[in-house]
């Protein structure tokens, strides 16, 4: 894969993740973060098993594992990715909001740095 095409999937994931980031800002209100959380779970545990499948047997082109991880984002940003913030800045007392906020905030990010990570390092 040549450089032109990873920016142009860096592109997609982008467009993708800020425009149903947009739309879950407008859903989460009006739907209800417990609808919004619960029951996209299954929806993106679908996606992923499907992208699973594409790459262990290998039986479809590049472009159906593409539109399975762009399927993922999509349903991902519209869903668990708003709720996780919200929850960490009102899960938590008021007088120890800042701090335990902080400290949740740097974890999250923590374990995305760990699973980003490639396995031979």
């Amino acid at each position: 894969m040549n450089v032109k095409d990873q920016l142009f999937q860096q592109i997609m994931i982008g467009s993708i993740n800020l425009i149903f980031t947009l739309v879950a800002m407008q859903l989460v209100d009006r739907l209800g973060r417990r609808k919004a959380y619960a029951r996209r779970r299954i929806v993106d545990a679908l996606w992923l098993f499907s992208g699973g499948i594409v790459l262990f047997v290998r039986f479809a082109s590049g472009i159906t594992l593409t539109f399975f991880v762009l399927a993922f984002i999509a349903t991902y940003a519209t869903t668990l990715a708003p709720v996780t913030w919200v929850l960490i800045s009102e899960i938590f007392p008021s007088h120890v909001r800042g701090v335990a906020a902080s400290l949740a905030t740097s974890m999250l990010w923590v374990a995305c740095f760990a699973l980003g990570m490639d396995s031979r390092f």
